[in-house]
């Protein structure tokens, strides 16, 4: 599980809220999960603990299950012999695209697309070409 720090922006002794920023960098092949924020707490006692959770969405989880659900809708090419297509890989080539490899137990075929996600956390495709 990933952890790091946050650093204040500010005067810290204030009184109020104050702005903190930090980074976590993971790879995950999961859609979403949970961030969780824990203060300093020097005296180690549970009364003094603040904590906070936040749900998060994970872009390249959501997507990759949005492909694998609907590879047959998907991809360019239909299946050859009533065979059905099933994703070999996804890689994610650039800030909103990703190159597929399917295979339908017969042929393998590969396609590139862009993603996109909207307000509300569904995936669509768009741009989808055969790549050879």
């Amino acid at each position: 599980m990933p952890s790091g720090f946050a650093a204040a922006q500010g005067d810290w002794t204030a009184e109020g809220l104050i702005d903190f920023e930090g980074s976590l960098e993971f790879d995950t092949s999961a859609s979403s999960g949970i961030l969780q924020i824990l203060s300093d707490n020097p005296s180690g006692l549970y009364e003094n603990q603040l904590e906070f959770s936040f749900p998060v969405r994970f872009v390249k989880g959501m997507v990759r299950e949005h492909i694998e659900a609907n590879v047959g809708e998907i991809n360019p090419i239909d299946p050859v012999l009533g065979g059905s297509w099933y994703v070999l890989e996804i890689s994610f080539t650039a800030d909103s695209s990703v190159l597929v490899t399917a295979e339908d137990g017969h042929i393998q075929s590969r396609f590139s697309a862009d993603y996109v996600i909207d307000e509300s956390g569904v995936v669509s495709l768009e741009n989808i070409l055969s790549v050879p």
